[in-house]
């Protein structure tokens, strides 16, 4: 007791902590803000409090080397956003330091009297959106002894010329010829660039990024948008992205409230975030092989969807992006899926079943929340970790199979499942946490694991028909995983352990006499010929509930396994 006591003082010690930041040091030295690195020796330059034109960076403040250039963070009321280091001022140009490795995201942001600005050869890296909305930028210049990036033509590009990070906004230029080394256009990368009307993009560009073309004269023209940077929102029907293009990018298609189906073809390798988002009237899409990627939103709201196709070199599928799809009814996840995202089928009331390929190894908080109509999930053996509400609200979910890899089933995955009546744990879970099967009020019993090493407080609070648990350990160990359910003090089962506490329930062994063979199929025929039976985890071998056809089918393809 005294051991049980001391874990559970630990423990809480352990949650008090996590929740105590220790905040970097930070300080001013005159107009900079700074904050100190992890290092102890350098710092970070986050706001320039100044009124002059003309700034250089110090290489040093109050002892301290500095290596880095990031935004700072703005709070408001309930939230904070991130602002450039020249955030309003009328700063123009700006000299950075030798000692500098990393000019940060956002770095640069809203700057917008800067009109130049010259990269040292020490900088190794360069954040996202570091100079975006620096709407007097002209050009960047980079030191021609940098080992990690170029300028051309006042273009910053990465050193090998792969990819174009970003063109100044405020560039002269009316026409760009994109070099044949590059193949990916980053993000916002000619954002703002009013005066480009014509960019010739090359063959070689497999990626161009979130709207990478939108307010320039280039983005404007309609006739360039095709396939390749947006569509118009009042296509109608159907429509043929053309052969050759390679990324769908952000929002292409996204509100196109009448197009009603899309082909894809197979050089696609990225579909962008909320891509076709909210396109309400689309019904079936197929992602052929050559995508790998499903953004973020990709579909969300497409409230017409009934079914989708994706394909065998699909590796992840981004946060929200079927979300809100309520006529969607089936989904396999391919084998070559490892990333499904948050939310990311969450609220399609529609979808009856899901196949979870064997590569994905966990499904992230929220995926398939309020599937209502879902009533059957079949998990694949790769998946380790089942993730907080990862199902809450399934309502009418009654099977659910588990693969083999899962060693955890995190705080209420389950949670409000008021159909599941059945639920065997399999081999190898060492974590079920609070609330996990919190209101499945139809349950009445759960098969727990001998390799089970804690059931946290309060898994099966709400669980009102939970009559019976089946440990496959003995009731000294289950004495030391389970943790008194103070959330539910009234929760009352028969827990049954296994034989002889040594022996564990095997499913299927309906006689006991630890083989499965012609006798328990004989031994399972009469239950169910047999009116009201109990079903337990030793018969109910199809986990769905029920003591059936289904169940005896079941047994004898086991036994027709041993032969």
């Amino acid at each position: 007791m005294k051991k049980r006591t001391l874990a559970l003082v630990l423990a809480a010690l352990m949650i008090l902590t996590a929740f105590v930041a220790v905040p970097a040091s930070a300080g001013t030295s005159g107009d900079w803000e700074y904050t100190v690195n992890d290092d102890g020796t350098t710092a970070t330059i986050n706001r320039y409090y100044g009124s002059a034109t003309n700034v250089t960076i110090p290489s040093e403040i109050d002892g301290y080397s500095v290596t880095e250039l990031s935004a700072w963070k703005h709070y408001t009321d309930d939230d904070y956003e991130f602002l450039g280091i020249f955030y309003n001022t009328s700063v123009k140009t700006v000299t950075i330091p030798d000692s500098v490795t990393t000019i940060g995201d956002r770095a640069f942001e809203d700057c917008t009297s800067l009109t130049s600005v010259t990269i040292p050869d020490s900088v190794t890296s360069i954040g996202d959106y570091a100079f975006y909305y620096c709407t007097s930028l002209t050009s960047i210049d980079v030191d021609l002894d940098n080992a990690y990036y170029k300028s051309i033509d006042g273009i910053l590009y990465t050193k090998d010329g792969a990819t174009l990070k970003v063109c100044p906004a405020g560039i002269e230029l009316t026409s760009v010829i994109i070099p044949d080394s590059v193949t990916t256009i980053g993000d916002r990368a000619f954002y703002k660039c009013a005066s480009l009307a014509s960019i010739k993009i090359p063959d070689s560009v497999t990626e161009i990024g979130n709207v990478a073309f939108v307010d320039t004269a280039y983005y404007k023209n309609s006739s360039n948008w095709d396939g390749l940077v947006e569509v118009k929102r009042d296509i109608t029907g159907e429509y043929t992205i053309k052969s050759g293009t390679m990324t769908i990018p952000h929002r292409a298609f996204a509100d196109c409230a009448l197009l009603t189906s899309v082909t894809i073809p197979d050089s696609v390798t990225k579909i962008g975030d909320s891509a076709f988002s909210n396109c309400i009237s689309l019904t079936s899409v197929t992602i052929p092989d050559s995508v790998t990627k499903i953004g973020d939103s990709a579909f969300s709201n497409c409230t017409s969807l009934t079914s989708v196709t994706i394909g065998n070199s699909v590796t992840e599928i981004g946060m929200w992006a079927f979300s809100t799809c309520t006529s969607l009814k089936s989904v396999d996840i391919p084998d070559s899926v490892k990333t499904v995202g948050r939310n990311a089928f969450a609220k399609c009331t529609s979808l009856t079943s899901v196949t979870i390929g064997n590569s994905v190894t966990a499904i992230d908080i929220w995926t398939f929340a309020d599937c209502t109509s879902l009533t059957s999930v079949t998990i694949g053996d790769g998946v380790k970790e089942i993730c907080g509400r990862a199902f809450e609200n399934c309502t009418s979910l009654t099977n659910v199979i588990f693969g083999v890899g899962i060693t955890s089933i995190e705080d209420a995955a389950f949670g409000g499942c008021t159909s599941l009546k059945s639920v065997t744990i399999p081999d190898g879970v060492t974590t079920i946490s609070w609330n996990a099967f919190e209101n499945c009020t139809s349950l009445t019993s759960v098969t727990i694991p001998a390799s089970v090493e804690a059931i946290n407080f309060g898994p099966f609070v709400g669980c009102t028909s939970l009559e019976t648990l089946y440990f496959n350990g003995t009731e000294d160990r289950f004495a030391e995983i389970w943790i008194y359910d103070y959330y539910n003090p009234d929760l009352k089962v028969n827990i049954i352990f296994a034989k002889e506490n040594t022996d564990p329930v095997t499913p299927g062994d309906l006689n006991g006499d630890g083989k499965i063979n012609s006798r328990d199929v004989i031994a399972i025929m009469k239950l169910v010929l047999t009116p009201n039976a109990e079903v337990t985890a030793v018969n109910d071998l199809t986990g769905d509930g029920k003591l059936n056809s289904r169940d005896v089918i079941a047994l004898m393809k086991l036994v027709l396994a041993q032969v």
